[in-house]
């Protein structure tokens, strides 16, 4: 199963679960964004302060709207 494939799913499961994707083609998954709803993205590779980095920019903002992955 691919990564798109796996959203796809998520998708249907958990329409509102916020989603940080791991890629090694950021520029191919930005075009996609708007149609997905994914809220941000990591390119590999990356080290921990960049995954920091992301976590502390979109984690707020899930929660400030009230999304949550229950």
């Amino acid at each position: 199963m691919s990564g798109a494939e796996t959203l796809v799913g998520l998708r249907a499961v958990r329409p509102n679960v916020p989603v940080i994707v791991i890629t090694g083609h950021a520029e191919d998954a930005l075009a996609k964004d708007e149609q997905t709803g994914v809220m941000g993205y990591l390119q590999k590779p990356f080290g921990p302060d960049t995954l920091r980095a992301v976590l502390h920019r979109y984690v707020p903002i899930a929660a400030n709207n009230g999304i949550s992955g229950r």
